[in-house]
This record gives C-alpha cells, structure tokens and sequence, in this order.
C-alpha cells in the first residue's frame, strides 16, 4: 500500500504549534494523527485511523513518519485508548542517551563550581543566585530520564526467528539487551545484562533481569535469548553468569541453565557460569 502525506499548521499560542499529520491513498484520507511541539517537546494528541483501513500497517508508517520528521527526539505519548497502546507496544524502538540531560548536568557542574567561587569572594549576592540556578536544574534533571524512546523504521538486528517469534539485539556490537517478539509486532519477553564488580565474574555477563509473558513461556524463547548473548556480546565477553536463586536446594542448577552447559563457579557455590562457545 502506498500512502502519501502532507502536514497542516492548524494553530500556534503561548509557545505551542499544533498540526496535524494527514495520510492519503489514492487521494482518500485514511487516517491522520493530531500532535503538538513545544520547544523540543512532541506530543501525541490523537492517532486516528478509518474503520475500513485498519489493520494493514497505515498506524505503524504514520508514527514512523512522525518519528522522522523529528528524528532523536522522543515524541510522547499521552493517554492512549487500548487500540492506540496495542499500536505503541507493536512498534520497533530503541533508546539513545538524552543529550538533554547530559548538558544539564554539565551546566549544574560548572554552577557549583561558581558557588565556591562566589563564597570563596564573599560574593553573596550572585551565589544566591546561583542557588536557586542550583535547585533549578536538579529538579529539571530529576524529572527528565537519562534516555529517550525512539520508534525505528524498521525491525533490525533480528538474530532468530521461526513461524510465531522472533528475537532482536539493541546492538550486534554488544547484545545487552535481548528481546522476543510476536511475528505480529508485540514484545512479549526481554533479558538484560549488567558486569558484576566481584572478582568471579570478570569477564562474564550478569543477566540481571530476564522475564517472557506468562502466555508464552514453554516455547524456548527464554533460551534463545540466553543464546543470543552468548553468540552477539562485545568479544571481550566470557560468558554470562548468574546467581542460584534463594531455593531449599542452593546446589540445584536451574534447568535452563543446565542446557546451557552451566556449571557452579569453583570457589562461590553461588554463582552459575555458562561459558561462551568456542566455534
């Protein structure tokens, strides 16, 4: 399906645009989304799409579409109805660091350091002002997240797939984060990695969080994630490792874990280690 688009300016007050984002097939308007800027905030208002053409992917290209005429930037999202978050959970995305907050952390470092300056001088007058700069930028910093949620064009770095699943790395440099996928766009289990600072796991990854929707476990998917970091980590990377859970039994090997090939760490009973393939 080929769709064209074109954007209306509707209106602007107190700093705010608001446009909305029109889709057309074959000159036959077929959906549109409603959003706002301000600054460089992006806000979803309304996703609409006609009855008669839904389920054929046009609400994926109008997010997409928005999503690239504002590239790295975050665009929220708003109270969603549940077709409208069935749409956000279908969508690719991925984090990138908010340049935003590093540059606020930035301006806060060099405030304190004019706050010594200032009372080394007795210059009382500007470091009350730089006080206030200081509350200022920490409670913008607290309210702002280190990284922004952005849709992608396309799904990328797919490393399995079979007739219902597939799994996804957020970098085939690296693989720290693995997630599973409905064949149909919806995410439905992730795992992420962290290094631990204990000399028994130099080398190995941590897998500090793992979880598959209760709906579809017993399918593998757990373990194809496991693989995925095995076969995609950064190079330097060992294996990865993992605490026995708090069990009667603390000698038992989870099953999972088992298949992998993992074995107890030779000095900390606790710790599982699976060691990276070879070939």
């Amino acid at each position: 399906m080929t769709l064209t688009h074109k954007t209306i300016h509707v209106d602007y007050y107190h700093g705010q645009h608001n446009f909305t984002l029109q889709f057309f097939q074959d000159d036959v308007l077929v959906g549109w989304v409603d959003y706002s800027t301000y600054g460089e905030e992006i806000y979803i208002q309304m996703i609409k799409v006609k009855t008669q053409f839904r389920r054929s992917g046009i609400g994926k290209t109008m997010l997409r579409t928005l999503q690239q005429e504002y590239p790295n930037q975050e665009i929220s999202l708003g109270s969603l109805t549940d077709s409208g978050e069935k749409l956000i959970q279908a969508m690719p995305v991925k984090m990138i660091p908010n340049g935003n907050v590093g540059n606020l952390q930035q301006e806060l470092e060099q405030v304190r350091k004019d706050i010594v300056i200032a009372n080394d001088t007795k210059n009382y007058d500007i470091m009350h002002d730089l006080y206030d700069r200081e509350r200022e930028l920490e409670d913008e910093i607290d309210n702002r997240s280190p990284t922004k949620r952005i849709f992608e064009n396309e799904i990328q770095n797919i490393v399995w797939k079979n007739a219902q699943y597939y799994i996804r790395v957020d970098d085939l440099e690296d693989a720290r984060y693995i997630s599973a996928w409905t064949v149909g766009g919806k995410k439905i289990g992730e795992l992420a990695t962290r290094r631990l600072m204990v000399p028994e796991s130099n080398g190995y990854l941590n897998i500090s969080y793992v979880e598959v929707a209760k709906a579809h476990r017993r399918n593998g998917l757990a373990y194809q994630m496991y693989r995925a970091i095995l076969e995609y980590a950064a190079p330097s990377v060992k294996g990865i490792c993992s605490y026995l859970p708090d069990v009667a039994d603390r000698n038992k090997i989870p099953a999972i874990w088992k298949r992998l090939g993992g074995f107890t760490h030779p000095t900390n009973e606790d710790l599982i280690l699976v060691n990276r393939p070879t070939i």
